[in-house]
């Protein structure tokens, strides 16, 4: 930022807003996201107003809860799409679908999650398909496991200590001394399979 550049304050509270949102699984009530925002109802239901109008939320009529807008998420992929990263990765994740004929997944570790940059997924209705920008645990991907296995161990440490082992399905790894004995066995033969 340069030096002497002012904030707007109306677009912090927009982001505020929106970041609530992104959070809050069954959406907001009016009221529960003025509390949350700290600014009064009237101003919560101006900036509400302003972002609907241009796609970025959008309120269910029935229960009149607020929730993110499909433009967030078009947003989204398409600024995933054209990372650097992206790009350069595109022609080997196309061949390596080709080769092996099952989903290919280019991604980035986030913190304690996976985030989904590109899914190359084979013509098949059986194909497993992760759009762009989704998150997953660390823990319950065969990507993350990966991430985990290869980290310096002080880094791999500190993130298993705080790790939430939430389970997915049957087959999710849901102790840490079973994820720890899963990350030796990849950092041996050098790749994961995952369940989920």
């Amino acid at each position: 930022m340069e030096r002497g550049a002012e904030i707007n304050r109306s677009i912090l509270k927009a982001l505020q807003a929106i970041e609530i949102l992104a959070q809050a699984e069954n959406g907001c009530a009016l009221s529960e996201l003025a509390e949350q925002t700290g600014y009064p109802v009237s101003t919560t239901h101006r900036l509400l107003a302003t972002l609907a109008s241009r796609g970025y939320v959008e309120q269910d009529p029935q229960t009149r809860r607020y929730y993110l807008g499909i433009k967030i998420l078009t947003l989204q992929a398409h600024g995933l799409r054209h990372r650097r990263l992206t790009r350069l990765a595109f022609p080997f994740l196309n061949r390596l679908k080709q080769q092996v004929n099952t989903t290919v997944n280019l991604g980035v570790r986030s913190g304690q999650d996976v985030v989904y940059l590109e899914t190359f997924a084979p013509d098949s209705f059986l194909a497993f398909y992760s759009p762009p920008g989704t998150r997953m645990p660390l823990h319950c991907t065969a990507m993350g496991k990966v991430f985990l296995a290869f980290l310096p161990p002080e880094v791999q440490e500190d993130i298993l200590s705080r790790l939430e082992l939430k389970p997915f399905t049957s087959d999710t790894i849901a102790t840490l001394p079973a994820l720890r004995a899963q990350l030796v066995e990849i950092a041996r033969q050098g790749y994961a399979a995952s369940f989920l």
